[in-house]
């Protein structure tokens, strides 16, 4: 009979691999999709320039606009 034997690294990888996938199944469709945006280095840098505007009052209400 054979055993079947799993490197460490291996078994740390799976590890990882499990929370990461029940961390995610918990995760609601906004949530989801915010990790979406966030995993785009281009989208995160939009967000986080906005957020920066408006916190500075970079950002004007629509109508104000038209």
């Amino acid at each position: 009979m054979s055993t079947l034997t799993i490197s460490l690294k291996t078994k740390k990888g799976l590890i990882k691999a499990i929370e990461a996938y029940r961390l995610v199944s918990d995760l609601s469709d906004s949530e989801l999709e915010t990790l979406e945006i966030l995993s785009n280095q281009e989208e995160k840098d939009l967000i986080l320039r906005s957020i920066k505007e408006s916190k500075n009052n970079k950002v004007y209400p629509i109508k104000s606009i038209l």
